[in-house]
């Protein structure tokens, strides 16, 4: 799959981004089971897939706080 199968209205803003422009800010689109992660402050670029299962097991490990530091 690739970027332009995903329309800009499918991506989400995530909901812990700032309101303003921010170079940290991140989106997510679905689409046929796959996951589509993009920076929204460049969204022409760098956009990364990922499987259900892939996307399933990052949230995971990110709720139990598997990645705080």
């Amino acid at each position: 799959m690739k970027t332009r199968d995903f329309k800009d209205e499918n991506f989400k803003k995530s909901t812990m981004s700032p309101p303003t422009s921010y170079p940290c800010c991140v989106e997510v689109a679905h689409k046929d089971g796959i996951v589509a992660v993009r920076n929204s402050t460049d969204s022409a670029k760098n956009t990364v897939f990922f499987s259900k299962a892939e996307w399933d097991a990052f949230l995971g490990g990110a709720k139990k706080g598997e990645f705080d530091f």
